[in-house]
């Protein structure tokens, strides 16, 4: 379900759209219970890989759901199909929102691009992914053998290139920005590489106490990552340096940042902690945002979809398993109650 703060006056075709996408994305969590209880699969709380993935303009959002997942378009839902015996574990959505990728348990690879879709097997089973706009575009398959392999885009009829690896470790996520990929893993360090030469080493970002949960790139030079040890840190990508810090408290489970804020959810709080940048300077203590009905499970994952932050809840919901704050660096005692509900799609 999502929210927005005017939603109550719309009506017509974005009722419609969110109709339609509530009814896809039901149909599809309904389908994914049935197929985790019949393989003893853990579920989306504990599996927090890329779930979610927004275009630059948030004009596309991508949900891993089931076997496949759904692309929302303006006045669109689509159901990107599975095989029947997987499950969806990442996904990844270009800058324009021309390209979508996923990965399955069964380490199976799908792109669609256009009405085109193509498959591949990867090499590893896939712990995350994202589009790189190298060239005709690069999907970055980070594995849970510690390697990072990239597929060229737009067709995947092309052997895999291996790009570096994390001796004896599993990595955790991987974010690409201006010829810089980052990858993080659970030996408590995230490496910055150059790209596609990753060989060459820019720097290591060490600080964690513990796994790395989440990386993304604020910009070509700024970075943020949490971690087991809950703790959310902005480094520099040249040096390696932690430029700021917050104690965020409990086990950082995914993030989600964007040029206005960062965004973290933990293991056993309802909550989204929210730290909004200040003056190019993130905030020292953060909003709160609450689930409404707030007798949940935390998020499974979290995006940003333009200026609205979008989280994807594990377990059945009457609206669907999505959540939209259209305002999520408002304090929240400065929300309205429409900002605080749920609704049934995008707006």
């Amino acid at each position: 379900a999502c929210r927005a703060t005017d939603l109550k006056r719309r009506a017509g075709t974005n009722n419609w759209n969110r109709r339609l996408l509530q009814r896809v994305l039901r149909a599809a969590h309904r389908s994914a219970s049935a197929f985790y209880c019949s393989r003893a699969l853990v579920p989306l709380v504990c599996c927090h890989m890329g779930l979610l993935a927004a275009s630059d303009s948030g004009g596309a959002l991508v949900v891993g759901i089931g076997s496949g997942a759904v692309l929302w378009r303006v006045g669109t839902a689509t159901t990107l199909r599975g095989a029947d015996d997987e499950r969806c574990v990442a996904v990844a959505i270009s800058g324009d929102g021309a390209t979508v990728a996923t990965a399955s348990d069964t380490k199976r690879l799908r792109c669609w691009h256009g009405d085109g879709l193509s498959e591949a097997e990867a090499p590893r089973r896939v712990s995350g992914l994202c589009i790189a706009p190298y060239g005709a575009g690069q999907v970055l398959l980070a594995c849970c053998a510690g390697e990072l392999y990239a597929f060229p885009l737009p067709a995947l009829d092309k052997p895999p290139r291996r790009l570096l690896a994390h001796t004896s470790s599993v990595l955790t996520g991987v974010s690409y920005a201006n010829g810089l990929v980052a990858t993080a893993d659970r030996n408590e360090k995230v490496r910055i590489s150059q790209f596609p030469r990753c060989e060459e080493i820019e720097s290591f970002c060490l600080g964690h106490t513990d796994f790395v949960s989440g990386v993304e790139f604020l910009s070509g030079t700024r970075l943020v990552s949490c971690g087991g040890d809950g703790y959310l840190r902005v480094w520099d990508a040249a040096t390696g340096d932690c430029v700021a810090e917050r104690r965020v408290g409990g086990v950082c489970t995914c993030l989600a940042v964007s040029t206005a804020a960062v965004a973290v959810a933990t293991q056993y709080c309802l909550n989204v902690h929210v730290y909004p940048f200040v003056e190019g300077v993130l905030a020292e203590e953060p909003f709160m945002l609450d689930q409404c009905p707030d007798d949940g499970a935390p998020p499974s994952d979290l995006c940003f979809r333009g200026p609205s932050l979008v989280a994807l809840l594990p377990g059945e919901w009457e609206g669907g398993p999505l959540v939209e704050w259209p305002r999520p660096t408002v304090p929240p005692d400065e929300l309205s109650g429409a900002d605080v509900e749920h609704v049934a799609g995008p707006a």
